[in-house]
């Protein structure tokens, strides 16, 4: 384990300095194959807008045991400035999972697995892309797994449960356009219509229903007053119906404030659905964590985050695990935010994982 905890720290490093934006992924895409094009057990079968899969084959079914996703894109943290930076851990579930495939390159695996690098889950949801692949060419896979580190667990913790997991979430940027002008005489209200939706995000939050605001993007300066205001406003839930219904209320909200002088546009930059992991195969997958693996297993809660995990499950009709593992640095090591690192003992426990499972 010492060469894998070298390897997976190595690739962590070089990852964590080149975040990229979804369907973006130039510099990522060109360091994963330059690794393993070279291995000879392991077989690049995609290469595209998507991402990255290649395949392992320890028998001569033509079906797949086992896919493992792991995500390229990096977070934006500033939609002004355009910064991404690594704040969610999808580097180092690139390097947890190209561990784990040097590991299987230089085994003696009885199966078939599938190694999924998987462009833009944090909008767009690039999962849907990867399972048309699949459809499209035939590919058959039993179970797809995904791990996912966080700050809210210490390292050697795993979180896990099966059922539904994770929200169901949409995400709209509203783009309102008026008529600007020198602060004394201009009327408009941009910002007043900024307060309407906030107050509608706020009478619509309850506690199986979260309504919020992202970036707030406007115009103008201290003597004109603006013509531009962008927002980004996510709805999650654990309840599909009520989350259309509010999402439709919020939308004909908007369209109360529509005059001649004020228009907006809107885009939908993510619709995921819930997130449900298989009641057998996660329970076979949480027993075998417990009894072949040091990290502590506990039962993950319902959260109101959302992944395009959820599409494997969805679109392909089988049971898929997505669960977490610790990786607490310190109380400043928020996820989402330009201080998140992951710990080096998260990124071996993430290998040990994942062997324990291809293993088992």
């Amino acid at each position: 384990m010492s060469k894998l905890s070298v390897l997976a720290k190595d690739y962590y490093k070089e990852l964590h300095q080149i975040p990229e934006a979804g369907f973006r992924e130039c510099k990522t895409r060109k360091y994963i194959s330059s690794i393993f094009n070279n291995y000879k057990k392991i077989e690049q079968i995609y290469d595209g807008k998507y991402g990255l899969i290649y395949c392992y084959k320890g028998h001569d079914n033509s079906e797949y045991d086992l896919g493992i996703r792991a995500e390229m894109d990096a977070v934006e943290i500033d939609q002004v400035t355009k910064e991404y930076y690594h704040g969610c851990g999808h580097d180092a579930h690139m390097s947890i999972l190209m561990t784990t495939m040097n590991a299987v390159e230089n085994g003696d695996l009885a199966k078939n697995l599938l190694f999924i690098f998987q462009c833009s889950e944090e909008k767009n949801g690039g999962a849907k892309g990867i399972c048309d692949f699949f459809i499209n060419q035939e590919i058959i896979i039993e179970h797809i797994i995904a791990l996912h580190v966080t700050p809210d667990l210490y390292p050697g913790y795993i979180s896990i449960n099966s059922g539904e997991i994770m929200a169901q979430g949409r995400t709209y940027n509203i783009s309102f356009s008026t008529k600007g002008g020198h602060i004394s005489v201009s009327k408009s209200n941009l910002i007043q219509y900024l307060c309407d939706i906030q107050e509608f995000c706020t009478s619509k939050s309850t506690p199986v229903v979260h309504c919020n605001l992202g970036a707030i993007i406007s115009n103008g300066s201290h003597n004109v007053t603006p013509n531009k205001l962008s927002l980004t406003v996510t709805f999650r839930s654990a309840n599909t119906l009520l989350l259309i219904k509010i999402v439709e209320e919020f939308f004909q909200k908007l369209d109360t404030l529509v005059t001649e002088e004020v228009l907006y546009e809107s885009t939908c930059l993510m619709d995921y659905p819930m997130l449900e992991n298989g009641q057998r195969y996660t329970s076979e997958i949480e027993t075998l964590l417990k009894n072949k693996n040091e990290q502590k297993v506990i039962k993950m809660p319902f959260i109101y985050s959302c992944d395009d995990f959820a599409f494997y499950s969805k679109i392909l009709g089988i049971e898929c695990c997505y669960f977490f593992i610790g990786a607490y640095r310190n109380d400043k090591n928020s996820a989402h935010t330009k201080e998140f690192k992951v710990p080096d003992t998260t990124l071996l426990y993430g290998v040990k994982a994942l062997i324990s499972i291809l293993y088992s």
